[in-house]
């Protein structure tokens, strides 16, 4: 009994053994032993690599070595790379190439590519028990150039600055940059840059020798290099007697003289005074055109006092210097950094007066010809212009001359901002007008002028008749009875409903010569 159930354990033991080796057999054979290379290797873009996969194991029939990748553009996903674009060294290696990386789009976080084989049945079947080795990860870099815009300045002989451009925009991915120079004349090596800032892109250095940046012929060799194990170098060969740029002009001041001239002064104590420089002086005002003075030193009057006088200049007006110097002679280059100086100068009377405007007045024959001996007389002129002011503004002043000249006048003073003014004069006489401006100084000088002639009272007034066809549009026509005919009409119109025309209340008047008899009104 004992023998026969250990003949039955056995029996099942053994039916049981035989599959349960089989399916482990199948695991393990699915398990493949390989490798991806490169190992995670440094990119720039614009290069290409090749990935090769080899297969450690035997080759087993109807299997094959494939590839897949993962970046960015994927959104985080595997993508099996397309059996055409491997290569099939033999049974055991095959080769995916990249060729052309793009550039980045974005320069603030790290980009890689993830690049995965597996020896597959299925073609893109991705079970992890069929890759090959681990994943690799290839990091990309912009690809360096060279630089642009490199530009060397010794700052007042004594410290030397170059400057430079990057031709591209590295964002987070910066190369590393190495900046070298030497001077043949001193020294066959390579002294390093011991101020550099490579994010702003400048180096910076002084030198003890004396004379050494006034008389020097250097050679800087600047380089940058990326992780890519690819560097791009520039050489510039700098003549540093051509390159100076002093420091900017002192003590600068201005006396007034009067309304018309100023004189500027300022000194180079700050810069080196042994050396001849030349001095530009600009001159600015709004509305005035910009005026450039050049003055050239020796190095005689170098270490002087600097002045000039400019005259010419509109009264009351803020004037703008500017004053920058360069060297020149042995030793030439940059004009140094432009200091400013501001003044105005003194106020003066006006250089104008307002313009009486054509036709120039208005008046009413009608108060004359009811007996009256005065009559009252509105005269219009445009405002002065602000550049002829040449002062605070105070008020205006009109004066009626009689005519022919008598003692009579009459003098009136108006608002500085009026652009009419009103007074009663004489009916049997005739008057010349004239406006002038006042300011803190004084009247001006000249003044603008009408001439409004006496009342006769022979001089009929003419029948008028007034039509109109629209809204926009009026047709005025007269007679005229009179013996002699006037050499100009004066004809002025309102809107009020009782023709009164009083200052404020006239739309408009035209002044109208020789014989016609009709006029059209817009409005």
């Amino acid at each position: 009994m004992d023998r026969l159930r250990r003949k039955m354990f056995l029996t099942v033991v053994f039916s049981c053994f035989i599959p349960c080796g089989a399916a482990f057999w199948y695991t393990v054979k699915k398990r493949f032993d390989g490798e991806i290379l490169p190992k995670d290797p440094t990119l720039c873009t614009n290069q290409s690599i090749t990935f090769t996969a080899v297969l450690n194991d035997d080759p087993v029939t109807n299997y094959s070595i494939g590839f897949t990748y993962k970046t960015r553009d994927t959104n985080g996903e595997y993508v099996t790379v397309d059996q055409n674009n491997v290569t099939y060294i033999n049974d055991t290696m095959a080769e995916y190439t990249v060729s052309n990386i793009p550039p980045l789009t974005d320069l603030e976080n790290p980009h890689y590519m993830f690049v995965n084989s597996y020896y597959w049945q299925v073609f893109g079947d991705n079970n992890n028990t069929l890759q090959l080795g681990k994943t690799t990860a290839a990091r990309i870099f912009p690809m360096p150039e060279e630089v642009r815009n490199f530009d060397c300045k010794v700052m007042n002989y004594e410290t030397m600055k170059c400057s430079w451009n990057y031709s591209t925009d590295y964002g987070s991915f910066m190369p590393e940059v190495f900046f070298q120079w030497r001077n043949p004349v001193y020294s066959k090596s390579w002294t390093e840059c011991k101020f550099l800032n490579t994010q702003d892109g400048y180096c910076t250095w002084n030198e003890t020798k004396a004379g050494f940046f006034k008389t020097s012929n250097i050679t800087i060799r600047l380089t940058l290099k990326q992780p890519c194990n690819i560097n791009v170098t520039s050489v510039f060969h700098i003549d540093t007697s051509k390159i100076v740029k002093p420091n900017p002009v002192s003590s600068i001041r201005s006396n007034v003289i009067n309304s018309t001239c100023i004189t500027l002064l300022w000194e180079t104590t700050n810069s080196e005074q042994f050396y001849p420089k030349e001095h530009l002086i600009t001159v600015s005002s709004q509305g005035v055109p910009v005026t450039n003075i050049t003055l050239i030193t020796t190095k005689d009057t170098e270490s002087m006092e600097h002045k000039q006088t400019f005259c010419d200049m509109h009264p009351y007006t803020k004037y703008s210097f500017n004053v920058r110097i360069r060297p020149t002679g042995l030793y030439s280059g940059y004009f140094s950094d432009t200091v400013e100086h501001t003044t105005t100068t003194y106020s003066d009377i006006p250089s104008a007066s307002p313009e009486v405007t054509k036709g120039g007045y208005r008046l009413d024959h009608r108060e004359c010809e009811d007996g009256s001996e005065r009559r009252r007389v509105c005269v219009f002129w445009k405002p002065i212009k602000f550049e002829d002011q040449n002062g605070p503004m105070k008020g205006l002043v009109g004066e009626f001359t009689a005519l022919p000249p008598v003692i009579h006048k009459v003098k009136n003073n108006w608002t500085k901002d009026g652009m009419y003014g009103c007074s009663t004069i004489l009916c049997n006489t005739g008057y010349i007008f004239t406006i002038k401006a006042r300011n803190i100084n004084g009247t001006s000088e000249e003044g603008s002028a009408v001439t409004i002639p006496a009342f006769t009272k022979g001089t009929a007034r003419p029948q008028f008749i007034v039509e109109s066809t629209n809204s926009s549009d009026v047709f005025i026509s007269w007679t005229y009875t009179g013996n002699d005919t006037p050499r100009s009409f004066l004809v002025a119109w309102c809107r009020n409903e009782n023709g009164d025309c009083r200052p404020g209340h006239e739309v408009g008047w035209r002044e109208v010569t020789g014989n016609s008899t009709e006029i059209t009104i817009f409005y």
